[in-house]
């Protein structure tokens, strides 16, 4: 017998780290890592309230991972023990807050579609073992950093309309982080788990 596997070329295989926060699993590139921390509830008490810590001579600004996501601010609790991922990114020091984090794996990284390819921060996403997908991010590209932008005006002076997006996935992890994303960008976002009932939203709109 002989078997034949065709593999796409635009999958490639990179080293991550996978944390968990806001009840949901993401993977950092193990090459924005500097290094992993572990506070202690006197570390933690204090970094949080300076909003920032040091680590080798260098300050690392204290940001949640569930904030920069999007998600309802979940800061840990001060009497508990956090891991802190020290990122590096450029001129950006970042210590991630998260809720746990596993081991390095080498994992699968997958391109996104056109939809959300330009979203900030997103660098692609992986399936896990156990079949969901799990988004690739870079938190340093998530740290708000810049202004506002405006919000657009038509011609007679009144705000225009932002964008409408229907996001259609049967994961439901999948459905709130794309839809959190579009909405920081100034998206409108509506969504949907399955084709049927984005026609019927679609139809209806």
């Amino acid at each position: 017998a002989r078997f034949e596997i065709s593999l796409p070329l635009t999958l490639a295989m990179m080293q991550a780290v996978v944390v968990d926060a806001g009840g949901a699993s993401y993977a950092i590139p193990a090459n924005l890592m500097r290094h992993m921390l572990e506070l202690k509830p006197a570390a933690l008490a204090e970094a949080l309230r300076d909003g920032a810590l040091g680590w080798a001579g260098e300050r690392y600004e204290i940001a949640c991972l569930s904030t920069l996501l999007g998600q309802p601010d979940t800061r840990p609790a001060p009497d508990q023990v956090c891991p802190a991922l020290l990122i590096d990114y450029g001129e950006r020091r970042l210590a991630v807050l998260a809720d746990a984090v596993s081991n390095a794996r080498e994992v699968v990284l997958k391109p996104l579609g056109p939809q959300v390819a330009r979203l900030p921060g997103v660098v692609g996403a992986t399936v896990r073992g156990d079949g969901q997908v799990m988004l690739i991010v870079n938190p340093a590209a998530l740290a708000p950093d810049a202004a506002v932008p405006e919000t657009p005006v038509v011609a007679d002076g009144a705000p225009a309309l932002a964008p409408r997006v229907l996001v259609v996935d049967d994961s439901l992890t999948v459905r709130k982080i794309t839809s959190r994303l579009l909405t920081r960008e100034g998206y409108r976002v509506d969504t949907a788990k399955d084709g049927v009932e984005a026609l019927e939203k679609l139809t209806d709109a």
